[in-house]
């Protein structure tokens, strides 16, 4: 499965699933929920899903091909996955491209939020726009967000910087609304619908 970091280290979720494969055989989920957000494999803790000695792939490399594992998720639930499908199988699947919204960034609408990227990266997308100020008078003033918030997505389209959110914006205009899914300051996911103003 394509794979992206959750902001702080608190799991790794999947973005696309392989069809036929572990994952997809085992009932894993895209959904934006705390149920699909992969926290240890086989006992292991994981928190990225490339770097590190907590990522996936180290976890994965220690795991003999054909074991059965516990996958346990954030919301404290676990699924057996059969590992029977390797590194090299796995790259050669297909996926589709992620949603780009293109490269314009000349929007006049007010989303309202300033903040700085969380550095992960995955198939070269960077996921989490950590929230340090919001504008009371913008699209997200009066919302479920706040200061420590992460916003990772915007009607789908992966956020990691401002410059992305603009780039999502040029899209819509005043009065559309849109779904932010986004990691609370003490880690869950969660969505809210934003109505957007200029």
């Amino acid at each position: 499965m394509l794979r992206g970091d959750m902001a702080n280290g608190i799991g790794v979720i999947p973005m696309q699933i392989m069809p036929d494969g572990p994952a997809d055989n085992a009932g894993f989920s895209t959904d934006w929920s705390d149920s699909s957000v992969i926290t240890a494999i086989d006992g292991q803790k994981v928190s990225a899903s490339i770097l590190g000695s907590h990522s996936m792939q180290s976890v994965l490399q220690g795991i003999p091909l054909g074991k059965t594992v516990t996958v346990k998720f954030l919301d404290g639930s676990s699924t057996k996955v059969h590992l029977n499908l390797t590194q090299n199988e796995a790259a050669k699947a297909d996926y589709d491209d992620l949603p780009d919204p293109g490269t314009d960034d000349d929007t006049d609408i007010n989303f309202g939020v300033d903040g700085y990227n969380i550095g992960q990266k995955h198939n070269n997308k960077e996921i989490g726009l950590v929230i340090t100020a919001i504008d009371s008078d913008g699209s997200v003033g009066g919302t479920d967000l706040a200061e420590g918030d992460v916003i990772c997505r915007i009607d789908g389209y992966y956020v990691g910087t401002t410059a992305d959110v603009d780039k999502i914006l040029y899209n819509y205009s005043e009065g559309d609304t849109v779904t932010v899914d986004y990691v609370t300051a003490d880690g869950h996911l969660k969505s809210t619908d934003v109505d957007l103003t200029d």
